[in-house]
């Protein structure tokens, strides 16, 4: 593993992302996706307003928090960005607090590894 970030089990963790988006509208409605082994899957809405540049070259640099840390001394996450399709052929997909909408991925995903802090 590769640097792994430090995480307390049950408590949110902060995932640092930098982000380069080249040629996407103003009105894409873009979401970062996170999910665990299990199946576990956290979005988290990207507003573009908070991107630097323009509709040709977009960068933004933050911390996303993951809020589900299991009882687990390793953990990885797979983390890419997807595009709600706005298509109308498209059907809304019921899910709480992510897209209304199928995602289309618009990179590969990347994997965090994720280590228990030892109480010492």
């Amino acid at each position: 593993m590769e640097h792994p970030l430090p995480f307390v089990s049950g408590l949110p963790v902060g995932v640092p992302c930098e982000i380069t988006l080249h040629n996407i509208s103003s009105e894409s409605k873009l979401w970062l996706r996170m999910t665990l082994d299990d199946g576990f899957v956290q979005h988290i809405f990207l507003d573009l307003d908070c991107f630097e540049g323009s509709e040709v070259v977009r960068k933004f640099a933050f911390v996303a928090p993951f809020y589900r840390t299991p009882e687990a001394y390793y953990l990885t996450l797979k983390v890419c960005i997807g595009a709600e399709c706005l298509f109308e052929n498209v059907g809304p997909v019921q899910r709480f607090g992510g897209p209304k909408r199928e995602l289309v991925l618009l990179c590969k995903e990347k994997q965090v590894y994720l280590s228990k802090v030892n109480k010492d």
